[in-house]
């Protein structure tokens, strides 16, 4: 679902336009309103890095003579649900 641009309506509801793909039951696509109340954001890599930006610094060299041991696991941001690990290599 993408919602193109929000509306807000006399009692204060917040409204967004949307596109909902429904191809795979449809054969089409189908677009309209939806109270934004009743939907979440999915957070990404992308949502982390708008929330926290100004907590980045800049990577001095700090970690360059340090050798993954066992593994490396990589998160999609920090901590989240979504990760994978590789195994390091000698």
């Amino acid at each position: 679902m993408d919602i193109g641009f929000t509306y807000t309506d006399k009692s204060g509801e917040v409204w967004g336009c949307c596109m909902f793909d429904e191809r795979s039951e449809l054969g089409r696509s189908k677009d309209g309103w939806i109270e934004m109340s009743k939907v979440s954001e999915i957070y990404s890599t992308f949502t982390f890095i708008d929330k926290h930006s100004d907590e980045f610094t800049d990577y001095s060299g700090e970690l360059d003579n340090y050798i993954p041991q066992e593994k490396v696991v990589l998160w999609e941001y920090s901590y989240s649900e979504n990760y994978y690990s590789i195994k390091a290599e000698n």
